[in-house]
């Protein structure tokens, strides 16, 4: 039996309305993946390509003096079809939304409306651009759940007949093919916790020469680095008090049958304190002399 999706039932509505606009979309699928059963919150859709064109961030260390005289691409206008799309736009937006969802929601797959004939010539460019964000996910620096769900949905929305079609594939898989799965839309009456934490950070970050010619993002990630495995490994206090692993966030149990309607039910904000470490417990590495600058960038020119 395949997955089934929850769909929140707002998201009809937003459906209807690409609908009614007479040309095909691509966008995201954002929700949750879990077991028995997976939601989804939102769609969202992927934009035409701007000035600036999608970049890999492997392409800075092959292509080094052309990436420092890189020059603003003029604006393209919309492929003709699905089949057209670049799957590197459609993973690079991917990036961009995930670095801006809150801790629980990523994005679970992609979702098409477009007439009948275009979805049918286009199976084989939608099964690239999932696992084309599959490739953008395993950059990430945030390491993977054990035991993670790999399946991701494909959302197919005739623009004609307004027929759903729901499949999910394994992007872990090269060789996987999609499988059935089913839609719907209802009421989410589900609870969702809530985490709050701030964290202020202030770190002069040093380039290297040898690193001028990369990207001003790659160069902040990489000064970044080492603050970021200082996270990685701090502990974290819930309402001021150490959790184990195992336990479970929301302590509260309710009996069956005697328990309120989960429609009344409030969402639980939980406060978050980081104790980040002082210092990093290894010895110190031998000291290493290099030559650093910093540049200001301000109106297009550099100072």
């Amino acid at each position: 039996m395949g997955r089934t999706f929850l769909a929140d039932e707002k998201i009809q509505a937003y459906v209807e309305k690409l609908q009614r606009s007479e040309t095909w979309y691509l966008g995201l699928v954002i929700g949750k993946l879990s077991s028995p059963k997976d939601y989804v919150v939102h769609l969202v859709r992927t934009p035409e390509p701007m000035e600036d064109q999608a970049a890999d961030d492997d392409a800075d260390n092959a292509a080094s003096a052309e990436t420092s005289t890189r020059k603003r691409r003029k604006s393209q206008t919309k492929p003709a079809s699905l089949e057209a799309m670049n799957e590197l736009w459609a993973s690079t937006h991917a990036k961009q939304v995930t670095m801006m969802l809150p801790g629980g929601l990523s994005v679970i797959g992609i979702f098409a409306v477009a007439p009948d004939k275009m979805i049918e010539k286009s199976q084989a460019k939608l099964r690239q651009i999932l696992f084309a964000i599959q490739k953008q996910e395993r950059k990430s620096p945030v390491p993977e759940v054990s035991g993670a769900v790999t399946d991701r949905v494909l959302l197919q929305i005739c623009s004609t007949t307004k027929k759903y079609t729901c499949r999910t594939i394994d992007v872990n898989d090269p060789k996987s093919t999609f499988r059935p799965a089913e839609w719907k839309f209802q009421s989410l009456t589900e609870t969702w916790n809530r985490l709050e934490t701030n964290l202020g950070v202030n770190i002069p970050v040093d380039i290297p020469e040898k690193s001028q010619s990369t990207s001003l993002a790659k160069q902040i990630q990489n000064g970044l680095q080492p603050f970021c495995q200082r996270l990685r490994t701090s502990l974290v206090q819930i309402d001021g008090k150490l959790r184990k692993e195992t336990e479970l966030l929301d302590q509260s149990v309710e009996k069956k049958g005697k328990g309120k309607d989960k429609s009344q039910r409030s969402q639980t904000t939980y406060q978050c304190n980081i104790l980040v470490k002082h210092s990093n417990p290894c010895p110190p590495a031998a000291p290493v002399v290099e030559t650093t600058s910093t540049q200001l960038f301000k109106g297009g020119t550099t100072g």
